[in-house]
């Protein structure tokens, strides 16, 4: 029998990117933080999806550039979860 998390590999069709933008200029004026996530253009995704059978999640390197200029890097392998583990709680 699979485990929990073996079972939530199996089922994961694939992954694309989000990109989580907060407006810090709202959220600094309110004590709730999710005022400046709660945007409709605060959560761009996509567009594509690469199904799970193409890559390996769990070695992929992930770089974020701001005007040209390389901002944020690491590798997926240093999440405190990796995908299946995350994707246990959405199993019902």
């Amino acid at each position: 029998m699979a485990s929990a998390r073996e079972e939530a590999c199996r089922r994961i069709f694939g992954y694309t990117i989000v990109n989580d933008i907060t407006a810090r200029d709202l959220q600094a004026r309110h004590s709730q933080w999710f005022l400046g996530k709660a945007l409709d253009s605060s959560w761009p995704m996509g567009p594509w999806i690469v199904t799970a059978d193409e890559i390996d999640a769990a070695a992929l390197r992930v770089r974020c550039w701001v005007n040209d200029e390389l901002r944020q890097q690491a590798d997926t392998r240093v999440l405190r979860a990796e995908a299946g583990a995350r994707s246990v709680f959405r199993i019902g």
